[in-house]
């Protein structure tokens, strides 16, 4: 016969023979195995009901004690889940049966026509149906927790919100005693960054950990996505090492998935092993059911995103503000550099590749003899002495054939004929890849220079004529 759902059946009947008869009914299901607890008594069925809590519950609505309604009603009270009741009786009264849905019974069976056939569908309807109830109910919840969750990401400020309110969240709907995250350091040493813990457990909240577990195999499993679920930590396998950090933290049982960040830069194929989302049973061992464990992984899934967008932000606040910090430096470095030229002895000018004129300072102008707007373009070579521009333009062109600065003595003639010898020199500028994007350069006032050189020939001249005079 196959075994492959077995089901525990509480029996509460005062009749012998009728529990024996539903016992004999139940074990020729050909589908399901059962495990029958029999009771001749309200109070010994509602005893066996809050130690073992059973899949489902045959009720006779005559009993010895109290009727069956009333012990229908003290199992709906008694704090524990809830499991299906099917109400059992000898009368075919409607009213009755109204009063035993009405109160929460599954279903309401006729003893004088109940054959086995009947009684095991109506049982294992019941369970199914049951089952249901509970697995649209968990998916309803662990719906709710997944959205919580997904809002806190989309309204909270800070990495840490979301954080705590995943670990508050996850612990009241599993009703377990911990849960913590545990974020690894590159060394796989590590701290709890955010737990939610029953009063009378220990607050590991901001623990160091250094486990040479994981220490050894770089995060081993995890890092492959494995969810560890160990329903008594004495009895899975575990090193010393493992079972001695477990004890630290009052744990008797765990539940663990990885919280793994997919990184595009990482020559790994293997994602980043950010942390680990974990759940403690520290009052007893405990059975982890597969709902359980799935949601666990939804949340990491979840809490993942969430940890790359807020890690992706503070990367980018970080570029933002490194950039912000270089734009002001450059600003300081402009205005620097735009007082140190309007104050330079010298005249300074920038041209671009083709000798259109971007900048002149003031000394310049004063020297050439024209405003800024009439410097600007090719304006420049007004300022030149006309007998001075054809040299000015062969030696500029020279100097860039010959890849060497310009350096050149030149007359500037103003509007008024005044002349002003210069002398200027210009150096190319270079883009990003080697290319010439324009010069910058000087003109100095040497026309004092130019004047004493002209008195000394002058002069000379003179010597020489008195010389031969003399002779």
């Amino acid at each position: 016969m196959p075994t492959e759902n077995q089901y525990i059946v509480l029996l509460i009947d005062d009749s012998p023979d009728d529990r024996a008869t539903y016992c004999r009914y139940l074990q020729r299901d050909s589908s399901h195995a059962y495990r029958v607890l029999e009771a001749g008594s309200a109070a010994v069925g509602l005893d066996l009901y809050q130690r073992l809590l059973p899949d489902a519950v045959l009720l006779d609505y005559v009993l010895p004690d109290m009727d069956g309604l009333e012990c229908l009603a003290l199992m709906q009270s008694a704090g524990k889940q809830r499991v299906p009741i099917l109400m059992l009786t000898g009368q075919g009264d409607a009213t009755i049966a109204a009063q035993a849905i009405k109160r929460g019974a599954q279903d309401y069976l006729i003893k004088g026509t109940l054959t086995a056939d009947g009684l095991c569908k109506a049982v294992e309807h019941a369970i199914e149906q049951w089952q249901l109830q509970q697995r649209l109910q968990r998916q309803e919840q662990q719906q709710q927790i997944l959205n919580t969750i997904a809002l806190r990401i989309r309204q909270a400020l800070t990495l840490q919100t979301i954080l705590d309110t995943s670990v508050a969240e996850v612990r009241q709907y599993l009703s377990a005693d911990r849960v913590l995250i545990y974020q690894f350091a590159p060394d796989m040493s590590g701290q709890i960054v955010a737990e939610a813990v029953l009063p009378g457990w220990i607050d590991s909240l901001h623990a160091q950990i250094e486990d040479t577990c994981f220490q050894g195999n770089l995060g081993g499993d995890y890092r492959l996505g494995r969810t560890w679920a160990i329903a008594d930590i004495y009895d899975a396998g575990l090193t010393d090492c493992h079972i001695r950090l477990l004890e630290r933290f009052q744990v008797k049982a765990n539940l663990v998935v990885p919280l793994l960040i997919t990184d595009q830069d990482a020559a790994s194929a293997l994602p980043h092993l950010w942390g680990l989302l974990v759940v403690h049973q520290c009052s007893t061992t405990r059975h982890w059911q597969p709902f359980e464990t799935d949601l666990l992984n939804q949340v990491a899934v979840q809490m993942a995103i969430a940890i790359q967008q807020a890690e992706l932000s503070h990367q980018l606040q970080t570029e933002l503000a490194e950039r912000r910090r270089t734009e002001a430096s450059l600003r300081v470095s402009e205005q620097r550099y735009a007082t140190l030229t309007e104050m330079s002895p010298v005249g300074i000018f920038q041209t671009d590749a083709v000798g259109n004129c971007l900048y002149v300072n003031e000394r310049w102008c004063q020297i050439a003899g024209l405003p800024p707007a009439e410097a600007t373009g090719f304006g420049w070579i007004n300022g030149i002495h006309p007998a001075d521009r054809e040299l000015v333009s062969t030696e500029w062109y020279a100097a860039a054939q010959a890849n060497r600065p310009f350096r050149l003595e030149y007359r500037f003639q103003n509007a008024a004929g005044q002349i002003t010898w210069a002398f200027g020199q210009a150096a190319v500028e270079r883009g990003a890849t080697g290319e010439i994007i324009g010069y910058v350069g000087t003109v100095t006032d040497i026309s004092d220079r130019k004047q004493a050189e002209v008195a000394l020939n002058q002069l000379n001249r003179d010597l020489q004529a008195g010389e031969r005079k003399f002779r």
